[in-house]
């Protein structure tokens, strides 16, 4: 009989080993995916002014001039116009570093000059995605206020139609930093060089953001789903993947539980027929 409990006991260690391993992995996985800031834009229709949902933030959207609306839950920004949120804390893109950033966006008046989000470091301006003033209504982004920033590189893709855009900073050992823009991915392996449809350049030794931007000169554009993190999958999930939910890691944790429960009653059935 003591080897019997000796063996229940055993098994109920091992079953709340295998179950703190299982959160262990949980909680590991999730800390791999650093989602440094979301906006969804889940706000009464109005203006932007003084929202504050979302995750990463320092405080709610400012709108210095100009129109920033809240339509069906996307922002709208409309002729000249400028809305700023800045980030909880400032994020800084050093050799072998990666940034991603995603939104969903529609131009939903011409623009002329420009209109996109960019990444600010107080005023400078660090990076711009959207639709630039040298290629009016198509998909386009800019590394501002950087070395090498008068550079542009502009796809073909229109920009009336909603698109997702993905763009990634990468910065390299040496230094060299690279944009890279990627317009409507139907899936993550698409989110490799050969798909993007433009690439910039710029130089290091770091480049730095506190802010997020989105402005215009004139016309409007719709935003909506603003991600950024750390790597593609942070940023960028198919309909497909985001359907189905997370491997049954809970599950797993819950059979972990009630395999000790068991074996807990067990051992109690036996003890009790000793007496």
């Amino acid at each position: 009989m003591k080897n019997i409990n000796q063996f229940i006991s055993r098994s109920a260690r091992t079953a709340a080993c295998g179950a703190a391993v299982v959160l262990a992995l949980t909680l590991g996985g999730r800390a791999e995916a650093y989602l440094i800031a979301d906006e969804s834009f889940a706000y009464a229709p109005g203006t932007l002014a003084g929202d504050n949902g979302g995750t990463g933030w320092g405080s709610a959207w400012q709108v210095w001039f100009g129109s920033a609306a809240i339509n069906n839950q996307q922002a709208t920004i409309s002729g000249n116009t400028w809305s700023y949120r800045p980030l909880a804390a400032p994020v800084t893109l050093s050799a072998g570093d990666q940034i991603w950033f995603s939104f969903t966006g529609k131009e939903t008046s011409p623009v002329t000059s420009y209109a996109g989000l960019s990444a600010f470091s107080g005023w400078n301006e660090r990076g711009f995605i959207g639709d630039t003033m040298w290629a009016p209504n198509t998909w386009g982004m800019q590394p501002s206020g950087l070395p090498n920033g008068s550079q542009l590189a502009n796809s073909a893709t229109p920009a009336s139609g909603q698109t997702l855009l993905v763009e990634r900073y990468a910065m390299s050992a040496s230094g060299a930093g690279t944009m890279t823009l990627w317009v409507d991915p139907s899936s993550s392996s698409q989110l490799a060089d050969s798909f993007a449809v433009a690439t910039g350049t710029f130089t290091g030794p770091s480049m730095q953001f506190d802010t997020i931007r989105l402005g215009s000169g004139d016309g409007a554009m719709s935003f909506d789903d603003i991600r950024v993190g750390t790597s593609a999958a942070d940023v960028y999930s198919s309909p497909s993947v985001a359907a189905v939910p997370e491997p049954s890691v809970g599950m797993l944790l819950g059979l972990g539980l009630v395999g000790i429960v068991v074996m807990r009653r067990y051992r109690a059935r036996i003890a009790a027929a000793q007496v």
